[in-house]
């Protein structure tokens, strides 16, 4: 988790609440947005030289004073107050460093295809096995069918 010299005294009611984020797009980054407003530590792990597809394309985009891409008016709300970070999950470094991460976290949000995630060792029921006191949130990013439910981790518990 991040240096706490680093950022000011926490407060709120989800003061002490760690949580490693690792949403795309609108709906769960949010979600971590108003944790972190909400006095949570928050860290978002984004894919490398990909990063969030939301910093790209959605919302108001602000031309980079180095000449560099645009940056969308909604990804700058959604990190505020929030630590980002880059993993490759592919590779096993990248998945052993999240693992670690999640070992000191109370809560991992997620969304992604379905299917990302146990593709890399990383499906609820193998996490559990180590970390039984973790709450995983899970919000699909691409549903199947026409009137697919979200998924969530307490559904499938």
């Amino acid at each position: 988790m991040p240096d706490k010299t680093l950022v000011p005294e926490a407060f709120g009611p989800l003061q002490g609440v760690k949580i490693v984020s690792t949403g795309t797009l609108i709906a769960q980054p949010f979600a971590a947005e108003l944790a972190a407003e909400m006095g949570a530590e928050v860290i978002q792990v984004e894919r490398p030289g990909i990063g969030d597809a939301g910093w790209r394309t959605i919302g108001v985009r602000l031309e980079a004073k180095d000449g560099g891409e645009p940056v969308a008016t909604t990804f700058i709300q959604e990190r505020r107050n929030v630590f980002c970070v880059t993993l490759d999950f592919s590779r096993p470094q990248g998945r052993d460093l999240f693992l670690k991460m999640i070992a000191r976290a109370d809560i991992w949000m997620e969304s992604s295809k379905p299917g990302s995630y146990p593709r890399w060792g990383l499906d609820d029921a193998s996490v559990w096995k180590v970390y039984p006191k973790l709450v995983i949130t899970a919000r699909a990013a691409i549903r199947t069918g026409s009137i697919a439910p979200p998924t969530t981790s307490w559904g499938r518990r």
